[in-house]
């Protein structure tokens, strides 16, 4: 088997009507890799990561939950004592949010931002309440892809990383007052899992490929990327949404990666002296069973808060992770069988695509020629039916 050495997981969980896993909402301890349950949410049986935010000064943990992947609820957390304190419908004729990307809370106007695709992307500025938004600025050029966002709390700014209409990675400021982009830098590559550090003005990010690993920083203002320190103890990172997160308090980036055994591991690297303080194993990032995900630093708690669901439960034999998926998704299975199959189906019911494995407990699916719409996937084990998912290609 071919190693991995950059693995992105956007856990994003589609099915049918089967409970998918339990949730609980917990603390992490990334200098040993222990996680404490403070609640459980009894209803929410999928975790839908694209609005996922954190406001430092309300501590309050936002996030999207669905019993039934057909309403999808922002449940509003009082991380103090573990309570849901308030619950608004996310989906309906006039939001949806996989068109999200970028979310973030301003603890300036406690109001959650984000880039918003309608005929173009757009920032939006959305009432963590009742779910009311508007359109704060347009960037037409700005081509819609998973984009990592931070809101500057010093100069109430949006700082995102995309890439543009002509494939050029750029590095956008908008001002969120008065929607003006105040920034516009080509960057001389796409730094992953950017999170910025206000106090100091800069971001931090991941460069990552096969043949190296480095945490870089980001110059908001001029674009300028430059190296904080080659993670030769690695051998890639995890990532999305779901497993990296700061902490401006202690100048340390938090993320999840794969050490030199090729087991997953929490690295927590200092800003200030550039040391690899701790990386204890971490098994929590395997996606299809026991996941922690949607990491949030509470900087005056000094905490790290996340999400953490259970493995598949008993009667639960199939997922498919990442789902919506652009280019590839992987269907994973309870266990391992000699031969593994997915057969996607459109709605109309025609055959569109059939993927075989031997051996395994997950099967590759690339997206090749599909179109882009909803299909249904067929999983079988051993020539038995496992499962039917449903998959949303973007």
């Amino acid at each position: 088997m071919k190693k991995i050495m950059l693995i992105i997981l956007l856990l994003s969980v589609s099915s049918l009507s089967v409970r998918a896993q339990n949730e609980f909402f917990v603390t992490v301890n990334p200098a040993d890799g222990t996680f404490k349950k403070i609640s459980s949410f009894p209803d929410v049986n999928w975790i839908e990561p694209r609005l996922s935010v954190y406001s430092q000064k309300l501590h309050r943990y936002y996030f999207c939950g669905s019993s039934d992947v057909n309403t999808w609820v922002l449940y509003t957390i009082d991380v103090l004592n573990g309570n849901i304190i308030n619950t608004d419908t996310v989906r309906n004729s006039e939001f949806d949010f996989i068109k999200l990307s970028g979310a973030v809370y301003n603890d300036i106007d406690d109001r959650i931002y984000a880039m918003y695709k309608r005929d173009v992307v757009e920032l939006i500025s959305i009432d963590s309440k009742n779910l009311s938004y508007y359109s704060v600025a347009k960037i037409p050029e700005l081509m819609y892809r998973d984009m990592y966002a931070n809101i500057d709390t010093k100069n109430n700014r949006y700082i995102i990383s995309g890439t543009d209409s002509m494939s050029v990675d750029r590095l956008y400021v908008l001002d969120i007052a008065t929607g003006n982009l105040v920034g516009d830098r080509p960057i001389s590559f796409y730094p992953a899992f950017m999170k910025l550090d206000s106090d100091l003005g800069l971001a931090y990010g991941i460069q990552s490929s096969k043949e190296l690993q480095n945490i870089v920083s980001i110059d908001p203002t001029t674009g300028e990327i430059a190296m904080v320190r080659p993670m030769t103890e690695m051998n890639g990172a995890y990532g999305g949404g779901n497993f990296f997160t700061y902490s401006q308090r202690n100048k340390k980036y938090i993320y999840a990666s794969i050490n030199k055994s090729d087991k997953p591991c929490i690295a927590s690297v200092s800003m200030r002296d550039k040391l690899l303080e701790s990386f204890p194993d971490f098994p929590h990032v395997n996606g299809a069973g026991d996941n922690i995900i949607c990491w949030q630093y509470d900087d005056s708690l000094d905490q790290l808060f996340a999400i953490h669901w259970e493995p598949m439960p008993k009667g639960h034999r199939t997922r498919l992770y990442p789902n919506p998926f652009t280019q590839t998704t992987t269907a994973f299975l309870d266990t391992i069988y000699t031969a593994a199959t997915t057969i996607l189906y459109s709605t109309d019911g025609k055959e569109a695509q059939k993927n075989e494995d031997n051996n395994t407990n997950k099967v590759p699916v690339n997206r090749n020629n599909l179109s882009s719409g909803t299909y249904y996937m067929r999983i079988y084990g051993n020539g038995r039916l496992l499962g039917v998912e449903k998959a949303v290609v973007e």
